[in-house]
């Protein structure tokens, strides 16, 4: 398997690329592909304590698959439907204002950042896309 280290992240989960089916963006790369642009636009427009949430892609061409990256855990995560009761409402609450966050964030581009997000719908498809992906693999 090809494949790369990312300091103090670890690998959370692989999913193929056809998966993603829709192109956003310049050049009609996937946003996979764009993830330095856009995390670029992140690191600016959305408050550092939620820089975390997107994990960081890694294509490999040999197996046509992505492998996601994230900041390194103390603990194993838990799949948010697996937690019951004060749990799930908590990190179900911290998910939904972490979403929210974003959306509000992308809505409020304009100039370069807009243009390397390209369209904010295709964007927040995206990252509710990222969360479905991730509640189904957590």
């Amino acid at each position: 398997m090809a494949g790369h280290t990312f300091f103090g992240k670890q690998k959370l989960c692989y999913t193929e690329v056809s998966d993603f089916t829709d192109y956003q963006g310049i050049g009609h790369d996937p946003m996979y592909k764009r993830y330095d642009s856009v995390f670029s636009v992140v690191k600016r427009t959305v408050p550092t304590n939620l820089h975390h949430f997107l994990a960081t892609p890694e294509y490999l061409d040999d197996e046509d698959q992505i492998c996601w990256h994230v900041d390194n855990w103390n603990e194993r995560p838990s799949r948010l439907t697996d937690l019951s009761g004060v749990e799930y409402d908590r990190y179900k609450s911290i998910l939904q204002d972490t979403v929210r966050t974003y959306k509000s964030s992308i809505m409020e581009l304009n100039g370069e950042d807009l243009q390397i997000m390209q369209e904010p719908s295709n964007t927040l498809t995206m990252i509710e896309s990222i969360v479905v992906m991730v509640k189904s693999i957590l």
